[in-house]
């Protein structure tokens, strides 16, 4: 049996030309906007990024893309990566949002237009995005996810940019993706997006016939969003994470279907929950700090304990088949490398890769734990490599060329 998660978006790859911007700077500003596992791709020879994405965002990206690839002009231009600006009517304030993903934790700020240093005016675990200045340029509107749902929420600020009253929840049930306000401030347009994914399983004979597309059945029917599905390995549970309650959290249930039970009920986003070889332990990335650590719980639910926290995006945890070792991806500002640590000792943090300004994703041990499977951006687009568990004789494994036979992602052995 096979069990995938089948989206309500499709994954499409893109090839953008630039006349003015290098390719090369624009990846690691429009990286934060990429969903997660997706793959953004500098080509230098033709000044060109390759981005593959759902559709969706894509229209998004190019907007963005779009907006920075101009020609130089007279005055300087105040670009805020990953949000929208705002400038208040009355005073020198810029607002604008940082965030790491779509899903996941993201701040509001504040500058002044000539200059000074930034401040954080809503942050925390929570997506905070969409900052709307009001008339009055003393209220400023946005979007944030901290109470459950996206509402929109608005702060008081005083004139030295600092909160000035309690904040405040505007809506109730809204869901909004982005939200504009008319210039007489008595009317709000908003847009609202919803991407639901759900769990299908089909039965593969094993004597290597085709499956039969009658044995096609789905195992979740709901609005909500499964990004990442495995088995136990004694395949009686499937693990998935769901925004079903709100943010994104861990479930199981059983691999033939039936009850769900939740097993991670942070307030802030848990993803990718993958079990220990004895089906004992669950590994999983959750943003806990404002950045995406890895943490373990009791595959049955239980309290958390962190693997590995950092200052920067630890994601995508993979056992080794002994149990002994985790394999993951760490993301900072010069690309996202390699990493395994010894999770029985809690030692031994080893770097596998050393890609600078490249990115180096889903590890994937080998049956017998000797090599490692992974894709990584190092010739400029997604490629499938293999290397041995240490690092060392890394490999291309599976070149392909790209738009013709398609991309290439989450190997598995």
């Amino acid at each position: 049996m096979v069990a995938a998660a089948v989206g309500g978006d499709r994954l499409v790859t893109e090839v953008y030309a630039l006349k003015n911007e290098s390719a090369t700077q624009l990846v690691n500003v429009l990286r934060p906007l990429i969903t997660p596992n997706n793959s953004i791709a500098a080509v230098p020879t033709g000044n060109a990024l390759v981005i593959t994405d759902y559709a969706d965002n894509l229209k998004r990206i190019e907007r963005i893309i779009a907006s920075l690839d101009v020609p130089p002009a007279g005055e300087p231009i105040v670009v805020l990566v990953s949000g929208e600006a705002g400038i208040g009517k009355s005073t020198l304030w810029l607002a604008g949002v940082t965030d790491i993903a779509n899903v996941g934790p993201s701040a509001i700020w504040i500058l002044r237009a000539d200059g000074g240093e930034p401040r954080k005016v809503a942050g925390g675990v929570a997506l905070n995005t969409s900052p709307v200045w009001v008339g009055d340029s003393r209220h400023l509107l946005f979007v944030s996810n901290r109470d459950g749902p996206r509402d929109v929420y608005r702060l008081l600020l005083d004139r030295n940019g600092t909160a000035a009253g309690p904040l405040e929840r505007v809506t109730q049930g809204l869901n909004p993706s982005s939200i504009s306000l008319a210039a007489n401030g008595h009317r709000l347009a908003y847009a609202t997006l919803a991407i639901n994914a759900n769990i299908w399983m089909v039965d593969v004979p094993a004597d290597g016939r085709p499956a039969d597309p009658a044995s096609v059945r789905a195992l979740t029917a709901g609005s909500d969003l499964v990004e990442a599905v495995s088995l136990s390995h004694d395949g009686r549970w499937l693990y998935f994470d769901s925004n079903l309650h709100g943010n994104q959290d861990i479930y199981r249930m059983p691999a033939s279907g039936g009850p769900i039970e939740q097993l991670t009920t942070n307030p802030a986003d848990d993803f990718n929950g993958e079990v220990s070889p004895d089906d004992r332990e669950m590994a999983f990335h959750a943003v806990r700090n404002g950045t995406r650590d890895i943490l373990l719980m009791p595959a049955g639910g239980g309290p958390e304990s962190t693997v590995y926290a950092g200052p920067y995006e630890e994601r995508w945890p993979h056992w080794s088949p002994d149990g002994q070792t985790l394999a993951f991806s760490r993301a900072t500002e010069d690309g996202t490398d390699l990493y395994t640590i010894n999770v029985k000792n809690n030692c031994c943090l080893r770097r596998l890769t050393v890609g600078r300004f490249s990115d180096n994703l889903s590890p994937t041990f080998s049956p017998d734990g000797q090599r490692i499977a992974f894709v990584s951006t190092r010739p400029g687009l997604p490629q499938i490599y293999v290397m041995a568990a240490d690092g060392t004789d890394q490999q291309l494994f599976a070149p392909f060329d790209y738009g013709v036979t398609g991309s290439s992602n989450a190997p598995d052995w």
